[in-house]
């Protein structure tokens, strides 16, 4: 008995072990960090989709972030046409010398961005930042939370890696984190390591009798290394900006907003004549439905996000966006929703900015350029709100 274990389970054992290490060490090579081709920053105003330049612009993020950017968060509303500089990335710094970034574009909804924010932590703290909050994700079609597309499209094995690392953030988080991974795992072709790895601290779960032994024989020779991945770039806290002061009059160009609406619209959403047209052409509004709360991923989601930022003590700002009730029907299926975002926010004592509207009685007219994106006259009030709340106390004369 004792030479079949030796000679013969012992040695299978350790293979299969060894070779679990080499299955799931894929995708270690994607967190080496070239510091040769890193500038930092190579740019810190502006509208970042997402993470195309790879670790580039993590490292413009987190240098924008050390030195006091201003970060607006949120999904599609921060690339659709912006032909009068409205949008706060253009708007703030233009108007009041405020450097601001937008992260995100479609998809990019509460998950990933609780996601980035835990990566990030270590440079998110205090940091000021606004969130746009879309109630269509809430709904029906959307509410299961944010896709495996859009999730590995803004966090990278590196913020992964972050994240597994990071012993100061709560465990609450990681665990909310990688058990997103563990329901979404099978639709991830070619998991790399990372995912792997959160993958199998989902409720202590594993994959396999042989992940726990390799994972902990990764640690021992230090493939995961507590030192941040970034730290070798020595991005640098090297910029103090002042808020200029501004003779702006709100309301003047709020009525310039409103007079120019029926130039390029004279129908009573105040959209474009064509978009509007084709929705008179249907026979019926598109409905929205929303579940009940326990069933609503996104919902969940966001009140992780809520508590994260709450925990890193940013001084946040939440917008819930509108949608236009010309081409909904009856958006007053939204009420308790709209409420119970509300709640969460204003439980850990941050700003919100609320400006849905559910009926066509009290709709505003210029308030969107189609069914959800905001226009012109919904970016002034944000702009407005953001330097209101986050900023008028910091002016200088």
């Amino acid at each position: 008995m004792r030479r079949t274990l030796i000679y013969q389970i012992l040695p299978l054992f350790v293979a299969v072990v060894c070779s679990t290490v080499i299955f799931k060490t894929t995708g270690i090579d994607k967190v080496i960090v070239d510091t040769n081709k890193v500038s930092v920053p190579q740019t810190e105003i502006g509208i970042f989709d997402n993470y195309r330049y790879g670790v580039q612009r993590e490292a413009d993020v987190i240098y924008a972030l050390k030195n006091n950017t201003l970060i607006v968060f949120g999904s599609s509303e921060l690339t659709s046409r912006d032909t009068s500089g409205f949008h706060s990335n253009v708007f703030l710094p233009k108007n009041f010398n405020i450097p601001t970034m937008s992260l995100g574009h479609a998809g990019n909804q509460c998950l990933s961005i609780l996601t980035q924010l835990s990566a990030l932590s270590k440079y998110a703290k205090g940091r000021k930042m606004v969130f746009i909050i879309s109630p269509g994700w809430f709904n029906t079609d959307y509410g299961h939370g944010t896709s495996v597309n859009s999730f590995l499209e803004f966090n990278s094995p590196r913020f992964l890696k972050n994240i597994i690392d990071n012993d100061k953030l709560d465990i609450k988080y990681k665990n909310h984190i990688s058990e997103y991974v563990s329901r979404n795992f099978d639709q991830i072709k070619n998991p790399d390591f990372f995912i792997r790895e959160l993958n199998s601290m989902a409720g202590f779960k594993i994959s396999s009798p042989v992940d726990y032994p390799a994972f902990k024989f990764l640690d021992l020779i230090h493939v995961k290394t507590e030192t941040n991945l970034y730290e070798e770039l020595n991005i640098t806290e090297n910029r103090d900006f002042e808020i200029k002061k501004a003779d702006i009059n709100w309301n003047e160009i709020e009525q310039g907003i409103i007079c120019k609406l029926p130039l390029t619209s004279n129908n009573p959403a105040g959209v474009a004549n064509n978009y509007y047209r084709k929705f008179k052409k249907k026979e019926k509004k598109p409905e929205q439905t929303i579940e009940s709360f326990d069933n609503i991923q996104e919902l969940k989601d966001f009140k992780m996000l809520v508590s994260l930022c709450h925990d890193l003590n940013i001084d946040a700002a939440f917008v819930i966006q509108p949608l236009n009730p010309h081409i909904y029907k009856d958006l007053t299926v939204y009420k308790p929703l709209i409420s119970e975002i509300k709640r969460t926010i204003t439980d850990k004592s941050m700003l919100c900015l609320d400006m849905f509207e559910y009926t066509v009685k009290d709709y505003t007219k210029g308030h969107l350029i189609d069914a959800m994106h905001m226009g012109d006259l919904a970016w002034l009030k944000v702009n407005r709100f953001i330097y209101d709340n986050l900023y008028s106390n910091e002016q200088k004369n």
